[in-house]
């Protein structure tokens, strides 16, 4: 039991370190140095990675074997359409209309070949391999699809309220994300 303590407090170390990497990405860490047109595009160029967000779990789910697992990622991909409820997409939308973006950069905003590559590199965490697979992907679906997309979120929400006025608990997408998203601590 107590090596089982251990690797759980060395992975939600590890975790935090990850975390701290994260937060000083020269992108996050400079987002009140930002126009409001530049962050407007890098939140539009966010909407393309999230557009991949269910088929990046869907492939996921594909190549694992693990029923628990499997189960969890169900979850989390039919929690991206709520019945009778706007989707997470649709509600993304909504959080840039009310900051003033409108529909059509939206719309008609074009994934740059920085966002591109991201996408692509978000595909790559999946390379099938068969030792250890169901965990590489579990990890990778909790830290990359959730914890550390919190951890963006609560800078982006941050700059939010303070240029536009959308607080945390105002924003149906950021706010709701930033808080079902981030990490709690269990140890």
């Amino acid at each position: 039991m107590n090596k089982m303590i251990d690797f759980a407090k060395e992975l939600d170390q590890y975790e935090d370190q990850i975390i701290e990497r994260f937060r000083s990405h020269p992108v996050l860490a400079n987002l009140d140095k930002l126009s409001n047109s530049q962050l407007e595009e890098i939140l539009i160029q966010r909407r393309h990675l999230s557009l991949h967000f269910t088929p990046f779990y869907d492939k996921a789910l594909d190549g694992l074997e693990d029923e628990e697992a499997k189960q969890v990622v169900r979850h989390l991909i039919r929690e991206e359409y709520p019945s009778e409820k706007p989707s997470h997409r649709e509600d993304l939308v909504s959080d840039l209309i009310r900051i003033g973006v409108s529909k059509e950069q939206i719309l008609r905003g074009k994934p740059t070949h920085a966002t591109k590559v991201a996408v692509d590199s978000m595909y790559d965490l999946l390379d099938f391999e068969k030792e250890n697979y169901d965990i590489k992907i579990i990890v990778a679906l909790r830290l990359g699809g959730e914890v550390l997309v919190a951890e963006e979120y609560k800078a982006i929400i941050t700059e939010l309220e303070k240029r536009y006025g959308l607080k945390l608990e105002d924003s149906v997408f950021y706010g709701l994300h930033f808080m079902h998203d981030r990490k709690v601590k269990a140890i």
